[in-house]
């Protein structure tokens, strides 16, 4: 038995044993598809509303088929480049620190720090994560960062906010967060995908902040600060161009419980109704609590 639990009510649903692939994600973007799946009686079919459809290929879902629509597209493809933006900004700061450091002094490398944090605050906009929770909290981290961020701006009336925070440790407390929330979204990555590069940056991004925070990383002049920046850097643009390697389906994860997600109670009980009719009322129970 399934219980699916939704904000203000809970849906239990029979469903037979799923066969989970590798490099399936429950909790961020799930993948519980499986051709062997039953599909919904003829009109069941669940589909984003959208002016135009994106593909007219149908995948079987955890609530009926579903399909690729225009607005997936845009969602999946806005998500993308922002990460992108995130990676070159990141690197263009880092190697502009390295090769002109009296230049990263100055708002250039703030407006960089600017744009990577706005493309960074879009992506946990459009990213696909099933509990909303954990994306809401995503989100509250960037949004105390880019606070945290704005109030040493200019509070201290520095020009190159990561020039302050480079000769400053305790300001990684004000940024940090944010980059606890692309901590966040490449662990997201990394568990749902098997990107090794995300798993890296998993590991790397805190210890790059910790070690500046703790004062490790200034040893050989800021050597140790240097060669982590530059290795996230690399791992990001990595990171970055693999992103556009993917479906897009695999972006998106199962559309079906996105749709269900944003039904009235009356609609996920008739599905859920044709769900039981179809499956018959037969499966396993199994005591597994999601959202």
């Amino acid at each position: 038995m399934l219980r699916i639990g939704l904000p203000g009510r809970i849906a239990a649903v029979r469903l037979a044993p799923v066969p989970i692939h590798r490099q399936q994600c429950n909790l961020f973007t799930s993948k519980l598809s499986s051709p062997k799946r039953p599909s919904l009686p003829h009109g069941s079919r669940l589909r984003r509303q959208s002016s135009s459809e994106g593909s007219a290929e149908t995948y079987p879902g955890m609530y009926g088929q579903w399909s690729i629509t225009q607005q997936d597209l845009i969602e999946v493809w806005t998500y993308r480049i922002c990460i992108s933006v995130v990676a070159g900004t990141f690197a263009a700061g880092t190697a502009l620190s390295l090769i002109n450091p009296n230049i990263a002094a100055t708002g250039v490398s703030s407006a960089l720090a600017g744009l990577g944090a706005a493309a960074l605050g879009l992506a946990l906009v459009q990213i696909h994560i099933y509990v909303t929770p954990l994306k809401r909290m995503l989100q509250l981290f960037w949004l105390v960062g880019v606070l945290g961020g704005s109030y040493v701006l200019f509070s201290t009336g520095t020009a190159s906010l990561p020039s302050y925070v480079a000769e400053n440790n305790s300001a990684v407390w004000f940024i940090g967060p944010s980059f606890a929330a692309l901590t966040g979204l490449t662990f997201k990555e990394g568990v749902c995908y098997g990107k090794g590069e995300a798993f890296t940056l998993t590991l790397l991004l805190p210890a790059l902040l910790l070690g500046h925070l703790s004062g490790l990383g200034n040893f050989g002049s800021g050597a140790v600060d240097h060669t982590l920046a530059v290795i996230v850097a690399g791992l990001l643009l990595v990171f970055a161009g693999r992103k556009y390697t993917q479906p897009v389906k695999d972006d998106i994860g199962d559309g079906s419980v996105f749709n269900f997600m944003r039904m009235s109670p009356e609609e996920q009980a008739a599905v859920v109704s044709k769900l039981e009719s179809s499956r018959g009322g037969g499966g396993s129970s199994n005591g597994v609590d999601g959202n």
